[in-house]
């Protein structure tokens, strides 16, 4: 009976180590439906996989249990790691900084002799801990937190075997008399997320190069010196945007990152992605049923948003693919002759950064330089979609950022990151102008609803001397 008890007690706690190494998968999965990035529920194969998962570790951890103090050293570190990460909200920033903190302690030459020290004060610290049996409490500490595995694991089933939600029956939209009228000077709003004006344009880095937008330039209106909003997408988006979005009778189709463009506006086109983070790029994103998605949680704990011992992290993998989808998106609803504004907000040459044949590149702040290729291209292939189908001449075109790049110090420039550029090629034939009246972008919306008014371009620019 003691035996019995004894060998149910170890398959608890392994069971209840296992629940704590998954922390920051359940909390993506049983949280507020940020898993997916939309507010939605996860797919089903991403609870069956934190299931199995949650066996298998319990399985390991029952196994390993004859070395008790490499297994609590062991999982004790994945515990921290995933704590600190589910803390931080899984952010990009810290990481960031941490990185920065790794290539200076390089760089100085202090990293190596701290990191000797820190490694002999944790050999003397197993030492001190195998001789004084420092570590008995830890099994019932684990024990004590096993009712935490019904809490987790029973939602999980309970997603698992819930059936799908019905979707919701949209009312028939009423036909409009502007419907199938060909739009005859559509604006085309493109924002790229993190696009610095003093780095992209102005004070440039010897040896970028953005043709396309450099041509584009040439043959706008700029204001060299407009500031954004904020330095935070979630605030400056909808303020540049206001109500343009909202205007009633406008044909509007957006391609968005980030903000959930189409849960809060009725629009006649939307596709919007999620900004990728660990809690929603280990399944489906990266196309693969359940052994992948297994596999990919398993991954996912030996690796951060950014960084990974297997090279390029899932999150980035999976904002490659994001990239390469919202392209392919862009240059599709530019294409479509019946809209009035088309608003195309691009995670680039916003971090991660993925380099211009989208492969992966160090994350630090020279890694900014090389999105900024991909920008380019990526307006070029816009541009290319709308001089095929002979709208370019008819189109305004406006390029923007949301805000400056945020880490534009470590490339030695004055800590300014609402600094973007703002250029504006009008409908016909406008003149090319730069002007260094300061400008504030959240009037472009303004100047945007008097063009779909019928205002000509000329009037508008009499208003921003």
């Amino acid at each position: 009976m003691r035996e019995a008890s004894q060998r149910l007690k170890s398959a608890l706690v392994a069971l209840s180590l296992a629940n704590l190494c998954l922390i920051r998968i359940w909390v993506g999965l049983l949280g507020t439906g940020t898993s997916t990035g939309t507010g939605g529920t996860p797919p089903k194969e991403w609870f069956a996989a934190a299931l199995l998962n949650l066996a298998l570790l319990a399985a390991l951890f029952w196994i390993a249990r004859r070395w008790p103090t490499a297994v609590a050293f062991a999982a004790g570190a994945l515990i921290a790691k995933e704590l600190v990460l589910v803390l931080a909200g899984g952010g990009q920033r810290w990481q960031g900084q941490v990185a920065t903190l790794v290539e200076t302690g390089l760089r100085q030459a202090w990293l190596i002799p701290l990191g000797i020290l820190l490694l002999a004060a944790a050999g003397w610290t197993v030492s001190w801990i195998r001789e004084r049996k420092q570590l008995a409490w830890l099994p019932s500490f684990v024990l004590a937190l096993s009712p935490i595995v019904p809490v987790t694991a029973g939602q999980a089933a309970w997603h698992l075997l819930a059936p799908l939600p019905l979707a919701a029956k949209q009312p028939p939209a009423k036909p409009s008399a502007m419907a199938h009228e060909l739009a005859p000077h559509p604006f085309v709003w493109i924002v790229f997320d993190e696009l610095d004006e003093r780095v992209a344009f102005s004070q440039r880095p010897t040896g970028v190069k953005m043709p396309e937008l450099d041509r584009f330039r040439n043959e706008a209106i700029v204001f060299r010196q407009a500031f954004s909003p904020a330095n935070a997408t979630s605030i400056s988006i909808p303020t540049l945007l206001g109500k343009l979005l909202e205007r009633p009778h406008l044909r509007a189709g957006v391609v968005g990152w980030y903000l959930p463009y189409c849960r809060d506006y009725a629009l006649a086109r939307c596709q919007a992605w999620p900004m990728n983070r660990q809690v929603n790029s280990y399944g489906p994103g990266l196309r693969g049923g359940l052994g992948r998605v297994v596999a990919n949680q398993l991954r996912s704990l030996f690796e951060t948003s950014l960084y990974s011992v297997f090279g390029q992290s899932l999150a980035v993998q999976a904002h490659v693919r994001t990239v390469e989808e919202m392209e392919e998106a862009a240059v599709r609803l530019v294409a479509d002759p019946y809209l009035d504004l088309v608003f195309i907000h691009l995670p680039t040459p916003h971090p991660p950064f993925v380099g211009p044949h989208l492969t992966a590149a160090n994350q630090d702040a020279r890694g900014y330089l090389v999105n900024l290729a991909l920008a380019d291209r990526i307006f070029g292939k816009i541009r290319a979609g709308l001089t095929a189908t002979g709208r370019w001449h008819q189109a305004h075109v406006l390029v923007t950022g949301d805000h400056g790049y945020r880490q534009a110090q470590k490339l030695g420039y004055p800590p300014e990151d609402r600094h973007v550029p703002w250029m504006w090629k009008p409908a016909g034939t406008v003149p090319p102008r730069q002007s260094s009246q300061p400008f504030e972008t959240s009037r472009t919306a303004e100047l945007i609803a008097r063009l779909l008014e019928g205002d000509t371009p000329q009037s508008v620019l009499a208003r921003y001397p």
